[in-house]
């Protein structure tokens, strides 16, 4: 146990210590790059920076800008390029100051950031891509398949004509197909019959020369009326084949889960 501990103390005594010589060295390096001494800032920042970053982000940043325009200085432009690259590969909107940086050195920069915006454009495209699928992920997560509607179906309607056994079955097309036609055969049969009731004579007879006609009217009547009846009939059983009493409906709506009652927590 006593090991154990004594392993822990000194583990996290070196890693204090290295902390604390990290972030000296780079106050060293800041320094020697405010007093123009470009060559010790280098020889201060760069290690932190390789072959592995030990700064913090905000930190990072300022070494990449300092390691850049130390070597422009020293005008060695192929490493200054290759700083300003990662610096704007970390901080894309990242401005030199031109309160403190010479306009040769910003407009090296900008040229810089000017030819990596397809990059950069790439980069934010990417970025943008990742957070929709992670955002579709975390709706993917919360997502259940629920019952929206659970209808229950007549049996009575299934038995009606005019297509509302059809329609009841959520077949619209095939509804609306026999309403017309049953509507239309009606529409013949009454239309004859009409036809043939207007060439009675009061006595209930035909004139001679109509009578022929009026026994045509009335063969189209019975066709027609037949036809009618057929529609209905075949309608009815089409309906009645297709029935069914429950009518479920389901779509994926977004709702919380909660799965489990430990999600619950009592604060004090």
């Amino acid at each position: 146990m006593f090991r154990r501990l004594l392993l822990s103390f000194l583990l996290y005594s070196g890693l204090a210590s290295a902390q604390v010589q990290e972030n000296v060295r780079f106050s060293e390096g800041v320094n020697a790059y405010l007093y123009g001494d470009y060559p010790n800032t280098i020889a201060q920042l760069q290690p932190l920076i390789e072959p592995d970053v030990l700064l913090e982000p905000d930190d990072a940043v300022k070494a990449y800008e300092y390691l850049g325009l130390s070597f422009y200085f020293l005008e060695d432009k192929e490493h200054a390029k290759e700083y300003f690259s990662r610096l704007i590969r970390l901080r894309p909107d990242w401005e030199l100051d031109p309160v403190l940086v010479p306009p040769t050195a910003i407009t090296f920069y900008n040229d810089i950031h000017s030819k990596m915006e397809a990059e950069l454009s790439r980069q934010r495209e990417a970025l943008e891509l990742l957070k929709r699928r992670e955002a579709e992920r975390r709706m993917r997560a919360n997502t259940r398949e629920i019952i929206i509607e659970d209808r229950k179906n007549s049996l009575f309607v299934a038995c009606m004509p005019f297509g509302l056994g059809q329609f009841q079955n959520d077949q619209p097309m095939l509804g609306a197909l026999f309403l017309s036609t049953e509507i239309i055969a009606i529409g013949l049969s009454m239309g004859f019959f009409m036809s043939v009731e207007s060439m009675r004579l009061s006595n209930g007879f035909y004139e001679h020369e109509k009578y022929e006609r009026a026994q045509q009217l009335q063969t189209a009547q019975m066709i027609s009326g037949g036809v009618a009846v057929g529609l209905m009939i075949g309608g009815v059983i089409q309906a009645l084949y297709a029935y069914r009493e429950t009518k479920v409906f389901q779509r994926k709506v977004t709702e919380p889960k909660y799965d489990s009652p430990s999600l619950l927590f009592w604060e004090f």
